[in-house]
């Protein structure tokens, strides 16, 4: 199977249940399922925001969720610092061969 043929197998039914299939708003889980054609048809967003918290920080204590931020805000900082370096050399992109090509 070729990889645009993939492709079109692949994201087109991910983007229906993740946007186009998905609730939005609803108090739980069986809520989600009532708004929906049929059980799991779509994603239920209310419940992956009311569940963020746990998503994120799992079980780690409330008071010490402040060093998970700060891992967060670290990694962003390490990304961009990368990311800027890559960009801002002259011929950086010629240099560099891409590892996903």
């Amino acid at each position: 199977m070729s990889r645009n043929r993939l492709q079109w197998t692949i994201v087109p039914p991910t983007i229906d249940w993740i946007v186009i299939e998905s609730v939005w708003s609803a108090e739980d889980r069986r809520d989600c399922w009532a708004q929906m054609a049929e059980p799991e048809a779509g994603a239920c967003w209310a419940f992956i925001q009311s569940r963020l918290s746990l998503v994120i920080y799992g079980f780690y204590p409330e008071a010490e969720r402040w060093r998970v931020n700060v891992a967060f805000v670290m990694l962003i900082l390490a990304i961009v610092a990368v990311l800027w370096n890559n960009m801002t050399s002259p011929g950086a992109s010629s240099k560099r061969p891409t590892p996903w090509v």
